[in-house]
């Protein structure tokens, strides 16, 4: 039973590229070979929305679709100190890293 339990701790611990984490990266790449390609994923834009998947990870956005990724308008900010992700949700500016 202890060798699992070491071998879950260092899988959920590794990050891959400015901390982005093994499991999260998993979810989206699920069909990844090994866990070099999945680290090496995190470097690119695998869904051509300008935006790196470690960015995605940090935004909270799905780095598959093209369609979400974070947007907001610097007047909206200053005036707010909110910014709308492009899937609709609000947060606080200061949240987003």
């Amino acid at each position: 039973m202890a060798p699992i339990t070491a071998a879950f701790a260092s899988i959920t611990s590794d990050t891959a590229t400015n901390g982005t984490q093994i499991p999260w990266l998993r979810q989206y790449y699920s069909d990844a070979f090994d866990l070099e390609e999945l680290k090496g994923l995190a470097n690119l834009d695998t869904d051509s929305d300008q935006m790196h998947t470690w960015k995605e990870y940090w935004s909270k956005t799905d780095p598959t679709d093209s369609n979400k990724f974070l947007r907001f308008t610097d007047s909206h900010i200053l005036r707010t100190r909110l910014a709308r992700l492009s899937d609709g949700r609000v947060r606080p500016a200061s949240s987003i890293g």
